[in-house]
């Protein structure tokens, strides 16, 4: 999960991550992640795939115009969730605990203790909260005492309109000593 590039010029897009890790990074844990098409992020399995559904990119981050693009939704969940945890933080301050689902039931159910704080509801957490024809990827709720005081919707988006990355990527995964910029448009 490195941030080096060598002799990028500002217009040139390149991959900054794959897999969680530098494209160049052929270490065994990176090259792990590759073969097991897996998300570093959440532990679990990738969902970057090409239009065909067929191969798996597993591209998390380019460069766009000098700067790091999340491309990847679930990039944005790495450290734990960081990004939800900052959310409910400014939705609802920082005295109350924010727990996923699965955390959420063994607390309420094995602890006999009443809670207060946040049960976060989303992708591997749950699930998404339909409100009828549409659904939230998030629903953070403030559960106080098994009843609900109030909550906050989150939908998260990144957008892959960065080119097409398709020579970089087998570039690198075939561990290539050049790997090329990707083709805009």
């Amino acid at each position: 999960m490195t941030d080096k590039k060598k002799n990028v010029t500002q217009s040139q897009r390149t991959l900054v991550e794959v897999f969680g890790y530098d494209p160049r990074d052929v270490s065994k844990v990176a090259r792990q992640f590759w073969h097991l098409n897996a998300c570093p992020f959440v532990g679990r399995a990738c969902i970057k795939f090409d239009h065909t559904n067929t191969i798996c990119y597993g591209t998390c981050s380019v460069t766009n115009t000098g700067q790091n693009v999340v491309i990847c939704p679930v990039r944005l969940y790495a450290n734990d969730y960081e990004t939800i945890r900052e959310v409910a933080r400014d939705a609802f301050g920082e005295n109350l605990p924010l727990l996923m689902f699965d955390d959420y039931i063994k607390q309420v159910t094995t602890s006999g203790t009443n809670f207060d704080g946040i049960v976060a509801l989303g992708q591997n957490s749950g699930k998404e909260v339909k409100i009828t024809k549409m659904s939230m990827d998030w629903v953070l709720a403030h559960i106080k005492n098994g009843e609900l005081i109030e909550y906050v919707g989150i939908e998260v988006q990144s957008i892959d309109i960065t080119g097409n990355y398709r020579d970089a990527w087998y570039a690198a995964r075939d561990e290539k000593a050049d790997i090329p910029p990707q083709v805009t448009g």
